[in-house]
């Protein structure tokens, strides 16, 4: 995505500005000039459709997001009122809390949203993006989170703050490439996968957020196994805010859009669990139990069993191409150390694979019509899911070969095996 600026307004987040607009006053907080002294804009007045074209020809002598703010924006009360609607909605959140759900209440009632996070967390409240809620959800989890693992109650505001913005890099992004079920080509998923450090970089240079509320937003799509982004880092690398976040992020993803969602849930922390913090995977599963899945959808057998095949196949496929990469002296060292790492991660989901019983599919199709409708629905969860990940293992391929900016000549035999992986709804 190149050097990011903030003095160089950027055309998605001025239409997220103008849709929230829509429904709340967002004025100029003070005069907006441009790079060269002129006056684009002046104090008080709303912004507005002629504003937007004036900014996209200038670069700005400040950040916009430090010139202007929404009236009646999003503070503790509202939050308060939001954060109780998702309590009566989601049952999950009351077992996550337990005895620490009032203590987590205070703190919420006590916060203070102001400056640029207000003005952001106001703006994705009234733009129709759907990203308000998820953002509360996810700074809801990871708070309860924090205090099922002992995390001390002096550090729950950074927690919070930092759930609360952990997306606002994705109102720099062309909102269709935000969409899960729309595959991506390599360009548009890395302009995806830099929204972290976009975010880290709003906190620390326009709103002068301590460091560990930065480095959280930016972890909150790390993995454990190295296999997230956007910077690939492992265990020993990630902060204990950026850990929380990372599983919240999840778990909120799912909560918002899954009927039977705790079965999903766990699903997706138990079946790669090296992906996530063992403390924070053993708290969820110990406070959801043993939620039922949701009913199997129909579908012929075979088309599963096809499914199930064909995820096999091409992460065994690409398995064996990373360990021949891994063994060709002719390839750079990072490429071949690299390729170390996605056998291991090909490995990983195998495994996976395995212990789900989705191969049970394989082995024998006209039997799944005969399982029982438990077991059936979480085959077809864990299918859905290993098809996800296999998809993040493919886009994690692509990251790195920017990253070593070697082209995608050297991945090529690993990629291939992939490539035909983009629609994790597929079944």
């Amino acid at each position: 995505m190149g050097t990011f600026s903030f003095v160089q307004p950027n055309p998605h987040y001025l239409g997220r500005l103008l849709s929230a607009a829509e429904h709340k006053p967002i004025l100029a907080g003070e005069d907006i000039y441009n790079q060269h002294g002129l006056k684009l804009w002046a104090a008080g007045k709303p912004i507005s459709v002629t504003l937007r074209d004036r900014l996209l020809e200038s670069r700005l002598h400040k950040p916009l997001e430090i010139c202007i703010r929404l009236e009646d924006g999003v503070r503790s009360a509202h939050l308060c009122q939001d954060l109780e609607r998702l309590l009566a909605q989601l049952p999950a959140l009351p077992k996550l809390g337990g005895p620490h759900l009032g203590e987590v209440r205070a703190q919420f009632a006590t916060l203070e949203v102001s400056g640029v996070p207000e003005l952001q967390l106001s703006t994705v409240a009234f733009d129709g993006s759907g990203g308000y809620e998820h953002a509360l959800l996810a700074s809801l989890i990871a708070t309860l989170l924090a205090r099922r693992i002992g995390l001390p109650e002096s550090e729950l505001p950074a927690l919070i703050l930092a759930g609360l913005c952990h997306d606002f890099g994705e109102m720099y992004v062309n909102p269709d490439m935000l969409d899960r079920q729309k595959p991506l080509s390599v360009e548009q998923w890395r302009q995806v996968a830099v929204h972290p450090r976009i975010g880290a970089l709003l906190l620390a240079d326009c709103a002068s957020m301590p460091p560990r509320i930065v480095r959280a937003v930016q972890e909150h799509h790390e993995r454990l196994d190295g296999s997230g982004y956007p910077l690939g880092l492992q265990e020993d690398a990630l902060s204990v805010h950026g850990r929380l976040l990372i599983v919240a992020d999840v778990l909120a993803a799912i909560f918002a859009e899954e009927a039977q969602s705790e079965a999903q849930a766990l699903l997706a922390l138990r079946l790669v669990s090296r992906q996530f913090p063992a403390d924070l995977v053993s708290v969820v599963c110990e406070t959801l139990g043993h939620p039922v899945p949701p009913p199997a959808t129909q579908q012929d057998p075979r088309e599963l069993c096809r499914a199930a095949q064909d995820i096999y196949l091409r992460l065994q496929n690409c398995k064996d191409a990373a360990v021949q990469t891994h063994s060709n002296h002719d390839m750079p060292w990072s490429v071949r150390h690299f390729a170390g790492r996605v056998s291991e991660l090909c490995t990983t989901l195998l495994v996976a694979l395995n212990a789900s019983g989705v191969m049970f599919l394989i082995a024998d199709a006209e039997t799944l019509g005969a399982l029982d409708e438990e077991i059936a629905a979480e085959l077809q969860l864990s299918l859905r899911e290993l098809r996800w990940r296999s998809t993040m293992l493919l886009r994690h391929i692509w990251l790195e070969a920017g990253r070593q900016e070697l082209g995608l000549m050297h991945f090529e035999a690993m990629l291939q095996c992939l490539l035909p992986v983009q629609d994790a709804d597929a079944v």
